[in-house]
């Protein structure tokens, strides 16, 4: 399991031995840890002088999932946890402190099993590696084997007898000294330029994989601070909450859904996940209070409310559990911006000319104009009359 995860949580063993009681904990990305054949554990790399400067490269490699300096010397460590981020690691951490082993958050009876298990899957993975480069290996020797005695005036000699095999399979039958040391040799320029072409693969491949992980936490994180949005869309794509007739257009009725609002939590997150689809992070905050004010309000109930200040006659809107919940909405999805961040005294302003402007939603000023241009008429006619009447007095 641990070998999926972003982070685990390891225990540097020779730091311990060095140091008696005091023991070396600390997290590292996963991709770090090797299994080493040769000395039977698992390994990760790290500075060998403690300085401030390597203390930093360290902590900045960690934190961002980069791969280790290749400078680094390989040391025995064994696993006590891991973790998929960074910020559950470091709470892992502080739970090492009094606990040998730290797989979750709560306390299990198996976590010693999780350790074994765990680095048995490194082992495994590191063995099956090994395997195909030797095998590789194996199969670049032949292959340059059998071109080498291709040429026979390059590896044989004249005091060289050529041998027959007792056996098909003996196959050190059939090469002399000469071929041997070209062998040897071919494979040493081999051993190096694979370990170096490998070498590169390896801090690439470990780049990509940081990249990878970096991407898969920044989707998971979405998902969570997301809420569920699609539940509430009937076929025509219109939200609805059950119980809820929206948008309001009496204004007991959002009365009421507000004072809900106030005691229900699951209500309030229903709410939310319908304001999330109207958020338009590109564009200044208006333009998506004005959206989410339309999926809520209808004009005939907002012109019974002004935004912060009394009026005779008129409820303020800033007291309602709407404008709250439509605040913290607002408020911290634009603070995640640049360009259009939003404080408590702007937010208010732009609640004002919502509620201004909500006379004209609708059709609202389409209404108006026509019902203007009629008494503008009739004021035209009475002083064209007017003017009319003064003229004829002043001829008699």
């Amino acid at each position: 399991m641990a070998v999926n995860t972003a982070y685990t949580l390891v225990l540097f063993v020779d730091d311990k031995k060095d140091n008696g009681d005091l023991e070396s904990i600390d997290m590292v990305p996963s991709f770090w840890l090797k299994y080493d054949e040769e000395d039977d554990c698992l390994k990760c790399p790290c500075y060998d002088n403690v300085t401030i400067k390597n203390k930093e490269i360290f902590s900045n490699a960690v934190r961002n999932l980069q791969p280790p300096p290749t400078t680094w010397s390989f040391h025995r460590v064994e696993i006590r946890g891991y973790s998929n981020t960074y910020a559950i690691g470091l709470q892992r951490l502080d739970k090492l402190q009094v606990k040998r082993f730290a797989f979750t958050t709560d306390d299990t009876d198996n976590d010693e099993e999780k350790q074994k298990s765990i680095e048995k899957r490194y082992r495994l993975k590191g063995s099956k590696t090994s395997g195909k480069k030797v095998e590789k290996l194996l199969s670049e020797c032949q292959k340059h084997f059998v071109e080498k005695t291709n040429d026979s005036n390059e590896v044989q000699s004249k005091d060289v007898q050529p041998m027959k095999p007792k056996n098909k399979d003996n196959f050190a039958e059939i090469i002399d000294g000469k071929i041997i040391c070209i062998i040897i040799i071919s494979i040493n320029k081999m051993q190096t330029a694979v370990l170096d072409r490998f070498n590169k693969l390896s801090h690439q491949v470990g780049t990509l994989q940081s990249e990878i992980l970096k991407i898969k936490a920044e989707i998971q994180q979405s998902k969570n601070s997301m809420p569920a949005q699609h539940s509430l869309a009937n076929l025509d794509g219109i939200y609805q909450i059950e119980g809820y007739d929206i948008a309001f257009e009496n204004l007991s009725d959002f009365e009421k859904f507000d004072k809900d609002l106030k005691n229900n939590a699951e209500l309030r997150q229903k709410c939310i996940s319908i304001m999330y689809p109207c958020l338009n992070l590109s564009a200044k905050p208006m333009e998506s209070i004005l959206k989410i004010a339309k999926k809520f309000l209808k004009k005939e109930v907002l012109e019974f409310y002004t935004a912060i200040k009394e009026r005779k006659g008129k409820k303020i809107f800033k007291t309602t559990s709407f404008y709250s919940c439509l605040y913290d909405v607002i408020i911290s999805e634009f603070a995640k911006t640049s360009s259009h961040k939003i404080n408590e005294n702007q937010f208010q302003k732009d609640i004002g000319k919502m509620i201004n402007n909500s006379k004209d939603w609708d059709g609202g000023r389409k209404d108006r104009d026509s019902k203007e241009k009629p008494q503008q008429n009739e004021d035209s006619t009475r002083n064209k009359r007017t003017i009319s009447s003064s003229s004829s007095s002043d001829k008699e």
